[in-house]
């Protein structure tokens, strides 16, 4: 999701569907920032298709977290929005997103628990448009500012990976040193 369309996502009266579309644009993002760390090729191609392990929302928070790509709190929250997705997700299969709201008590509890963002940080989304109207007590502006974030974080991060083409050679002179350090070790 481009700048633009997460402007207008931002304003989807359609809560189910901006819920959805918040949900795809952090796995994607966590799906750029961990290629952005793998090597290219058929082998990290592999891990990343569509029966891959990596290929579900799940994996790669876990995947991201557990490589540092991103925090414990990170984690945390990366994890209640896809339990969000997850319930509109499964009710709209069947009623095309009209059963499910943010005021659900089992939704409105998660995002309740997403981390609120410092005053500084939610004036700037608000001056771009993307928080126009920004209360940290509600469900939905909660879990709109929590994706904005963490979006933005994954963007800025991926942005400064310098991706792999493959693991450079090391030099004799590197593994000679190192075997002596493991000899005097011992």
């Amino acid at each position: 999701m481009d700048e633009l369309e997460f402007t207008v996502a931002s304003q989807q009266p359609r809560e189910g569907g901006a819920v959805l579309d918040f949900a795809e644009s952090l796995n994607e993002g966590l799906l750029d920032l961990l290629r952005g760390h793998s090597v290219t090729g058929k082998s990290a191609d592999d891990l990343f298709k569509a029966r891959g392990p990596l290929a579900t929302f799940a994996a790669r928070i876990d995947a991201a977290h557990a490589f540092g790509l991103i925090t414990d709190s990170e984690r945390r929250d990366l994890d209640l929005i896809r339990q969000i997705r997850n319930a509109f997700a499964h009710v709209s299969l069947g009623s095309l997103l009209a059963d499910i709201s943010f005021n659900l008590p089992a939704v409105r509890i998660r995002c309740l628990q997403l981390a609120e963002f410092p005053p500084d940080l939610v004036r700037e989304a608000k001056a771009v448009g993307w928080l126009p109207h920004y209360d940290p007590a509600s469900p939905r502006d909660r879990f709109t500012g929590a994706c904005i974030f963490h979006w933005v974080t994954l963007k800025i991060r991926r942005d400064r990976v310098d991706r792999v083409t493959s693991p450079g050679r090391i030099a004799l002179t590197d593994l000679g040193g190192a075997i002596r350090q493991l000899r005097e070790k011992r």
